[in-house]
């Protein structure tokens, strides 16, 4: 079947964990130990909601991308993009609507065209901004959470996720329009969902000792990415197909998918956006409702960036010395024998100060050592084709550290 590359998410992965805590920068041992940190699970979700001035415009049932009906929706939101339009340009924003341009005869004026543009983007502006200062997301964002320690520093982020409210700026189609007395009025559908963040917890058996070392349950989540690009023109309306039909839509500057989702994954600067005490995880948490990091809220340059101390400064070691062990790994292929040429890990990271040992197996439990090395890369593995796959990382981490992805290169027989 050829050479094959598999990129998993290590959120993905189940790992067995150890963490170490290492001394300080001073030398200090009095705090050295094991830290044996509780095993709970959160999850993520994201509900759509309705926003108060940006009400439907109709009634319409309301679905995300995945197809999942959204229950405190009973419409998409609407709002209106209205502007002046010069005595000369009136011909041409009747045969907009009409599709009758015979009386058409001079151009589009820079007046008008300016008037648009600046209409539409102030309507997208307030939708943001509404919905920022609401804590309802509307792009694409990456989240995750650690472990809050009595010292002030993190854990490693775990179940680091891209979560995607809407993965493309709003489509705008018109719903009504009036043509006056020089001026055009437009009621505009806003295709897009704001979405509510929320996590909930639970525990495994066991896990409600938590050490007196852990102070809270964080959250972080890295700023939403541009969905579009204000550009100095619009090109007016355009005929979209939407649900099967074709409706007059505001056209503007909307980046691709592709581009938006690429920016997105990049994005490692991280904010505490919710925290949960120790005490109040250890019962679970169901639906706690994070925050959005806006730099349009007054204390945003507040918010603790995932890698600061207290102090803003970033330490010269994050404390702690971390052994993953992976469960088994069938990479796509559970009943085909794999040859593996090449693993690398992906993220923020010391790569001094990592190392990476692969393990291989036919049959699961008769594990055998396939490769080893230090840094974050091996390659040149060779080897028997095993169908099982199990891999040990060793690392020393910084505040701000994290582990995002691992990357395999295999033949499959």
């Amino acid at each position: 079947m050829g050479v094959k590359e598999k990129c998993i998410p290590v959120s993905r992965i189940a790992f067995k964990r150890e963490e170490t805590v290492l001394a300080d920068s001073s030398g200090t041992e009095g705090e050295s130990g094991t830290v044996v940190l509780p095993k709970i699970s959160v999850s993520f979700a994201l509900k759509g909601e309705t926003m108060p001035g940006f009400e439907p415009a109709e009634g319409d049932v309301v679905k995300n991308e995945a197809g999942e009906v959204q229950p405190s929706m009973t419409g998409w939101p609407s709002t209106e993009v209205a502007f002046a339009v010069p005595e000369d340009d009136m011909p041409r924003v009747r045969a907009w609507f009409s599709g009758d341009y015979h009386g058409v005869t001079v151009p589009q004026s820079v007046a008008l065209t300016k008037n648009m543009t600046t209409a539409v983007y102030a309507a997208l502006e307030a939708f943001h901004l509404n919905a920022e200062a609401r804590d309802l997301f509307l792009s694409p964002f990456r989240v995750g959470w650690s472990f809050g320690f009595t010292d002030g520093s993190y854990s490693p982020l775990n179940n680091i996720k891209l979560l995607v409210p809407n993965s493309e700026a709003p489509l705008l189609p018109v719903f009504s329009h009036y043509i006056g007395d020089k001026r055009l009025q437009t009621r505009v559908v806003i295709r897009n969902i704001p979405s509510r963040l929320t996590a909930s917890l639970s525990l495994s058996s066991g896990a409600d000792v938590f050490p007196e070392e852990i102070e809270s349950v964080d959250f972080f989540a890295t700023m939403q990415t541009a969905a579009y690009e204000p550009a100095e023109s619009i090109d007016g309306l355009r005929n979209i197909t939407i649900d099967g039909s074709r409706k007059r839509c505001w056209y503007y500057g909307r980046l691709q998918s592709t581009e938006i989702q690429a920016r997105a994954e990049v994005n490692n600067a991280f904010r505490l956006i919710g925290s949960i005490p120790a005490a109040d995880v250890r019962s679970g948490v169901s639906g706690f409702k994070l925050s959005v990091p806006s730099k349009n809220k007054p204390l945003f340059s507040s918010l603790p960036q995932y890698g600061d101390t207290p102090g803003g400064a970033v330490s010269e070691n994050g404390g702690r010395h971390i052994v993953l062990e992976s469960e088994p790994l069938h990479l796509g292929y559970p009943e085909g024998e794999k040859r593996l040429q090449r693993v690398s890990l992906r993220g923020v990271f010391d790569r001094n100060r990592i190392s990476v040992a692969v393990y291989g197996a036919v049959h699961r439990g008769d594990w055998q050592l396939v490769a080893i090395g230090n840094g974050p890369h091996i390659s040149g593995i060779s080897g028997v084709a095993c169908r099982w796959y199990r891999i040990r990382i060793e690392y020393d981490t910084r505040l701000g550290d994290f582990l995002d992805y691992i990357m395999f290169r295999f033949a499959v027989r």
